[in-house]
């Protein structure tokens, strides 16, 4: 067979079969974009940075890790749901005449497609939003820069068309392009 029919019936098939792959997506991006947010603070977090920031670096690594063994699992029951509600299909397709490797190729072809579309969108949301928790009060806010008064220090964060979002007593959103974040010891 045809390597594009391959990819053209798993275009087809995802774009018909919305309602079944759009768990998987949002889950998929869900974990991808929890994963990635771990990860990025994982990464801005120096030894040096203050006090406790080495022990801190060890809890968010081991978060990571959580966060990788939880999402396997999760992605494996998501994905053997998803294929338990397309047996009839699978095997329509048997017998049409498809063999099972080309069936193979056909939800492999489609698995690449979903996994694309929601690496995407999980790096986005992962990478547009921030949330503070226990703050002590905004003391600067600008599109490019915020810094934020907590009980460790003031937390400066860099980026690019920054917002507020939700501001209440506990913690504060912060969605735009986030390129950098430090601590500034007090």
């Amino acid at each position: 067979m045809n390597k594009k029919l391959y990819f053209r019936l798993a275009l087809r098939n995802v774009k018909n079969n919305k309602s079944t792959f759009l768990p998987f997506s949002i889950s998929t991006s869900a974990i991808i974009a929890m994963f990635y947010m771990l990860y990025s603070i994982y990464e801005q977090v120096n030894e040096n940075m203050f006090s406790g920031a080495e022990q801190m670096r060890i809890i968010l690594n081991l978060g990571v890790s959580i966060c990788g063994i939880f999402s396997v699992f999760v992605l494996i029951y998501t994905n053997g749901f998803l294929m338990k509600r397309r047996s009839r299909e699978f095997g329509l397709y048997s017998v049409l005449g498809m063999e099972k490797k080309h069936i193979s190729r056909v939800v492999l072809c489609e698995t690449v497609i979903i996994s694309l579309v929601s690496l995407i969108f999980g790096i986005l949301v992962g990478f547009n939003q921030l949330m503070i928790e226990n703050y002590m009060g905004v003391i600067e806010y600008e599109e490019y820069l915020v810094k934020i008064n907590s009980s460790i220090g003031i937390i400066i964060i860099e980026g690019n068309k920054m917002n507020l979002n939700q501001i209440n007593e506990n913690d504060v959103l912060i969605s735009g392009a986030i390129s950098k974040i430090y601590l500034e010891s007090t």
